[in-house]
């Protein structure tokens, strides 16, 4: 548009026009350069803006460096969608001419724009554009606070350190992507892929944050979310398989029928943080999270099939109705965890804390407890027939009617035990001892008591047919 002058001769430019006036000056220097640029895109109409117009032209030729065409850079921010291309291509042009020691201050403001970021990654070439920028500026934090990129394919985009701050990117494309370091606190992530992209510490160590994030129906397989911090975020029916957890924060979070296959966390960096979250009905197959915290979590209908949690912190856990075929627990701490009527035959508990465990009716067939601790246990009509327990800790476990057929107790610190109605028969109890404990209708038939201390135990009712009880300790209560 042609300029214009009103009857009073004021001048009125478009801003477009002014910021390609800008473009056009040939000499500029550092400093020289910014004053003029600031007059010539501030100056106000009326004669005191051709004053300070005129003044900004004088001050430009006193420069003696080549036009840096920051203002095309600006107006990507107001482009109109038919603009778009055009001015992309100023943009690119405009980077080419600049001396490369005053590129990244000139854009620096579009990196910090969200609007003129989100116009360029609408383009078709936009993305390229905007890797070079990001490339001649590292260190810039590009803006996307509270912008809306639902459907837009970010694959491959270097977003390191960008702050997505409450921004709509459902259905985004973000596969490979960097994402280090990225603030996308509460972000709608529905449906959105992030498969295989970096989501791991950024610069100085800063934390990818996820916190309240919408991430329902998500793919993040082979994402790597080490550190990353997606505390009280919905993961419901997200994929997350072979993706990297090391110390990712998970806190809060809800992953209901999530799909976490093959998860791997490394013991050499910190553990998996899941306190308070909600994994019920999710799959967990093959996944190895040795030393996760997962305390008072919800973990109901799971599938932890082959699933590796030695050493992990399940305190108070919700475990209930769970798989846990071949399920590696070797020395993790169970206490006041419930486990009611799950499936343990296969599951490796060496050495596990099951102090005040709920274990009600529980299969344990042929299980190895060596060194489990079972003080205070709630296992009543638990099935543990033919289970190895030697020296096991069981002194106050409630046991009623729990089938121990044919274990193994030797040397097994029962005391004040209740094992009313269980059924002991065939069990070696050589040495145990069973002071106090509660045996009436006990089933001890064929059992081994060697050296075994009842004194005080409760035997009214109790079935001791073809029992060894060689060095027995018995007395009246």
């Amino acid at each position: 548009m042609p300029v214009r002058f009103s009857f009073f001769g004021r001048y009125q430019r478009t801003l477009t026009e002014r910021l390609k006036f800008g473009g056009h000056l040939t000499k500029f220097s550092r400093f020289r350069s910014q004053v003029a640029q600031i007059l010539i895109l501030l100056y106000p109409n009326g004669l005191w803006g051709a004053f300070v117009l005129s003044l900004g032209i004088f001050v430009a030729h006193l420069a003696n460096e080549p036009a840096p065409k920051t203002f095309q850079f600006q107006i990507l921010s107001t482009a109109h969608a038919g603009e778009i291309e055009e001015t992309v291509a100023d943009a690119l042009a405009a980077i080419n001419e600049t001396r490369p020691e005053l590129r990244e201050r000139h854009i620096s403001p579009i990196l910090s724009d969200s609007k003129a970021v989100k116009n360029l990654l609408s383009t078709d070439n936009g993305k390229n554009i905007f890797h070079k920028l990001r490339t001649i500026s590292p260190k810039t934090m590009v803006n996307l606070k509270k912008v809306t990129l639902n459907g837009f394919d970010l694959s491959g985009v270097n977003l390191r350190d960008a702050n997505v701050y409450w921004s709509k990117l459902r259905g985004v494309n973000l596969r490979e992507s960097d994402l280090r370091g990225a603030y996308m606190f509460h972000c709608h992530c529905h449906d959105s892929i992030f498969d295989y992209a970096k989501l791991s510490m950024g610069s100085g160590g800063k934390r990818t944050t996820l916190a309240m994030a919408h991430l329902v129906r998500a793919k993040m397989i082979g994402a790597d979310l080490s550190f990353a911090d997606i505390i009280d975020s919905s993961l419901q029916e997200a994929t997350l398989d072979r993706a990297i957890l090391n110390g990712t924060l998970i806190a809060g979070s809800v992953l209901t029928r999530a799909s976490l296959k093959a998860v791997t966390s490394s013991r050499e960096y910190p553990p998996v943080f899941m306190i308070n979250s909600i994994v019920s009905y999710a799959d967990l197959t093959d996944a190895k999270l040795p030393k996760i915290i997962m305390r008072r979590a919800i973990i109901a209908n799971a599938d932890l099939t082959r699933t590796d949690l030695s050493d992990a912190d399940l305190q108070s856990a919700d475990l209930r109705c769970s798989k846990f075929h071949y399920t590696n627990l070797t020395r993790a701490n169970l206490s006041s965890a419930m486990l009611n009527f799950c499936d343990l035959r296969t599951a490796i508990l060496l050495g596990a804390d099951l102090t005040d465990t709920g274990l009600l009716g529980v299969n344990l067939e042929n299980a190895d407890l060596r060194g489990t601790i079972l003080t205070y246990v709630r296992a009543d009509a638990a099935n543990l027939s033919g289970a190895n327990m030697p020296a096991v800790n069981m002194q106050f476990a409630a046991m009623n009617g729990t089938n121990l057929e044919g274990a193994n107790l030797t040397g097994a610190f029962m005391r004040n035990t209740a094992l009313v109605g269980a059924n002991l028969s065939g069990a070696s109890l050589a040495g145990a001892s069973l002071r106090s404990a509660d045996l009436a209708n006990a089933n001890l038939e064929g059992a081994d008591l060697t050296n075994a201390d009842l004194r005080g135990a409760i035997l009214t009712g109790t079935k001791l047919k073809n029992a060894k009880t060689d060095g027995t300790i018995l007395s009246r209560r």
